[in-house]
């Protein structure tokens, strides 16, 4: 984030509204706290029955968007379309390539979590993932390394908190992406 700001002399928010979110309509997305339209939140969860107070980032330039479902879906299925070579909205087909390429050496990473990572996701022999955790959310991205389907996976509960929540969201992310996969998998043969 500091190296896009010094390059472009925008902030970082600025910089990502006009050059990811203004290319894809993401019209209810925004970096910008300040200017946050509160009609479209959720409310975070520390523990079932605790909601988070409203909050900002605590780690800057690593996350720190505020979406909409319908924004998200914008965003996976323009990935989709770059993983698939049908887009050149945000990158050149060279730069999707980049994108999606895996960039560490083989057995690098344990398996369990993904075989291998590109810049911003990680991966298996079949699909990219990008996912993350604040407080009172947990977060999941996942498409075909072909491009050929994909889902997000947005809750409003922290996976982080406590042993307790974070043994729910693991059954329930585990119950849905395996739902969610045997899907994907009987639409793409």
């Amino acid at each position: 984030g500091y190296l896009i700001e010094v390059a472009t002399g925008q902030s970082l928010s600025s910089y990502v509204e006009e050059e990811v979110l203004g290319p894809l309509a993401l019209t209810s997305t925004t970096m910008d706290f300040a200017n946050r339209d509160e009609t479209n939140f959720v409310t975070p969860y520390f523990r079932s029955g605790v909601p988070f107070p409203l909050y900002w980032m605590d780690s800057y330039a690593e996350g720190g968007i505020l979406s909409t479902n319908e924004d998200m879906a914008r965003y996976l299925l323009n990935m989709m379309q770059g993983a698939s070579g049908a887009s050149t909205t945000l990158f050149s087909a060279a730069q999707y390539d980049l994108l999606f390429a895996e960039l560490l050496t083989e057995r690098i990473t344990t398996t369990n979590f993904a075989q291998n990572h590109g810049f911003f996701w990680y991966m298996s022999e079949v699909r990219l993932m990008h996912g993350g955790n604040l407080f009172g959310i947990s977060t999941h991205l996942e498409l075909a390394r072909d491009g050929s389907v994909g889902y997000v996976l947005l809750t409003n509960l922290d996976a982080s908190t406590s042993d307790q929540t974070q043994q729910a969201y693991i059954e329930f992310f585990t119950r849905a992406s395996e739902a969610i996969n045997k899907y994907m998998a009987a639409v793409s043969q």
